[in-house]
Order: C-alpha cells, then sequence, then structure tokens
C-alpha cells in the first residue's frame, strides 16, 4: 500500500535509474562503460558495480571501470532473499537491497548474469524479480527472449510505454546497441514525463508484484509437500 501510494502520489523521484551492476564481467563493464558517456547520467542515475577490466573490440585496448558503492547493502547469508524468482530456494544473493534505492528512482537496469546468445540458455533470477516486488519498470541488458520468458510466466512487461524490441534481437552486437538506444532515451526524458509514465504503468506493475507473491506461494506448497513425500518414503525405505 505504501508503494502504491508512492507512486499514485508521485512528483518527482531524485534519480531516474538504478544499475546494480553486480559482478564484474566483461559484458556488464562494457555496457557500464559505454552509458556512462550519456549526458549527466553518473549524476541523474543510482550505479553500483565491483571494479574491474575488459578489453574493448572497437577501441583495441582494455578498459578499466572503477568500484562505485551504493548505501543500503547489508550481508546476511542466513535469510531468505526477499526479492528472490521463487524458483529459487534458500539464500540467493549475500546483498539485501534497502527500498529507498527502487523507490528514489523510476526503472531499473537489470543486468543479467550471461548476455551472449546461447540456444540453450534463458537465466531468470533475483534480478529479474527484485524489481516486480518493489513495483518498478525494469529493462533486461542479457539474453534475448529474456522478457518473452518473463511474460510466459504470466508476468507482464513495459512495451506499451518503452521500446522492448532488443529481446527478440538474436545478434548481441545490435542488441548491445539496442539496449544502449533505450537507456539513452530513458536518460533524457524529463522527471515530469516519468513520472507520469510511472503512473499510467500502476496496472502492470501492481500486476506482476501480486503474481509473483502468488508464485511465491504456490512454489512453496510445492516444493514443502515434495520435500514431505520426499521425507515420508525415506522414513519407510529405511524401516
Amino acid at each position: 500500500n505504501i508503494l502504491k501510494k508512492s507512486i499514485e502520489e508521485l512528483h518527482e523521484r531524485p534519480k531516474k535509474m538504478l544499475l546494480l551492476g553486480g559482478k564484474a564481467r566483461a559484458h556488464r563493464l562494457k555496457f557500464i562503460n559505454t552509458i556512462l558517456q550519456l549526458p549527466n547520467f553518473e549524476e541523474d542515475n543510482f550505479i553500483s558495480t565491483t571494479s574491474g577490466t575488459y578489453f574493448d573490440k572497437t577501441l583495441k585496448k582494455s578498459v578499466k571501470i572503477l568500484e562505485r558503492k551504493l548505501d543500503g547493502f547489508i550481508t546476511d547469508t542466513k535469510v531468505l532473499d526477499k526479492f528472490a524468482e521463487p524458483t529459487q530456494l534458500g539464500p540467493t544473493h549475500l546483498f539485501y537491497l534497502e527500498s529507498y534505492l527502487h523507490t528514489d528512482s523510476y526503472f531499473q537496469i537489470v543486468t543479467s548474469t550471461w548476455f551472449e546468445l546461447h540456444l540453450e540458455r534463458i537465466e531468470i533470477n533475483e534480478k529479474h524479480a527484485r524489481p516486480m516486488y518493489s513495483l518498478q519498470p525494469f529493462i533486461v541488458y542479457g539474453e534475448p527472449n529474456t522478457l518473452q520468458a518473463i511474460k510466459d510466466m504470466g508476468y507482464k512487461t513495459y512495451s506499451d510505454w518503452i521500446d522492448e524490441s532488443y529481446d527478440s534481437i538474436n545478434d548481441d552486437r545490435l542488441r548491445f546497441e539496442k539496449v544502449v538506444a533505450l537507456t539513452a532515451s530513458i536518460n533524457a526524458m524529463s522527471r515530469t514525463d516519468l513520472s507520469a509514465m510511472m503512473k499510467d504503468m500502476l496496472p502492470t506493475l501492481l500486476h506482476n508484484l501480486r503474481h509473483h507473491n502468488k508464485r511465491v506461494t504456490e512454489l512453496e506448497i510445492e516444493h514443502n509437500l515434495f520435500n514431505d513425500i520426499t521425507d515420508t518414503y525415506s522414513e519407510q525405505l529405511n524401516q
């Protein structure tokens, strides 16, 4: 209710986007280095990344990205990450996020674990569920067809408001350019327009939150039932 009200009464948020870069993988570092060149990007957006170096094929040299930290991270390996995709059971992420990072920005840029096309892999995890839990729309910088996989699970995405055509592009270079262009377009928007867009998105954002909670409950029941059955048969076999 607090999150819903914060959008219904939204005037302006301090930052436009939230980018949680995660571990210093080459595809993430390349993306971060590219969008940092956008006008006022570092001033207008939340950015977190570990330091690392990648080889830029265009520049034909190594590029180093410095560490950028955000407040609000605490480490607790004993708690279940409340933002986890419900197919993941147990602590899925060592970083537990304070909500201000989400409520003080409009969009989240989800930097997936993988980026290159892989015909037998699309990984959906806590990174994609986290913004849904916080009523935040998101862009996926990751493998092609990730958004389609998310929609196949019953969630809704944001093609009514932004260009999501990047998701169907198998060519990694073209998909990279498309995601950068989309990021640039959101970065260029005024906070007034972003606030109006987010208010219009509210029914979709609420659908994703409710659907996520429903899936968590159903899969937890299924998981517990499986364990109960396994334990029962295990006891019988050991008699």
